[in-house]
């Protein structure tokens, strides 16, 4: 087997180092940004804000933010559901049983929404029936 004679890249091994790698790859001046300089071994940037001033220099600023703790270990919901909860067989179980119990009561409330509609609907057939018939026998007049 033959060896490979390249040299091996030096990896970043911070933020900072990262960035300035990253700029100057793209050929943007250094000195008209803010970098953070955070090691990448903490939380790293989450969203990064660009903004331009009048003089057309660019400020980036580094917003940490650590995402929201569930209040319960297990989602309630279905839209809590994220891909942790689905990691081990167990909790991919209980996943599918929240999601099939949301969607039988789902179910459950469409058929008797369903079911108080048609009610409704006959009930008003039924009524416009009587208003006819009463008509018909001159019992009520045309008048509305």
């Amino acid at each position: 087997m033959k060896k490979s004679t390249q040299p091996i890249k030096h990896l970043p091994s911070t933020l900072m180092e990262y960035r300035q790698n990253a700029l100057s790859s793209m050929n943007i001046p250094q000195t008209s940004m803010k970098i953070c300089t955070k090691p990448v071994k903490t939380l790293p940037c989450t969203s990064i804000d660009v903004t331009s001033t009048i003089d057309n220099s660019e400020e980036v600023s580094c917003n940490e933010t650590t995402p929201k703790k569930r209040r319960f270990s297990e989602p309630r919901f279905v839209s809590e559901i994220t891909s942790p909860d689905v990691k081990t067989p167990r909790r991919a179980k209980r996943a599918i049983q929240l999601a099939q119990a949301t969607i039988r009561q789902k179910t459950k409330k469409i058929r008797a929404l369903q079911e108080s509609n048609r009610y409704l609907k006959k009930k008003i057939e039924s009524l416009k029936d009587v208003i006819v018939h009463l008509r018909k026998n001159n019992v009520v007049s045309d008048d509305k």
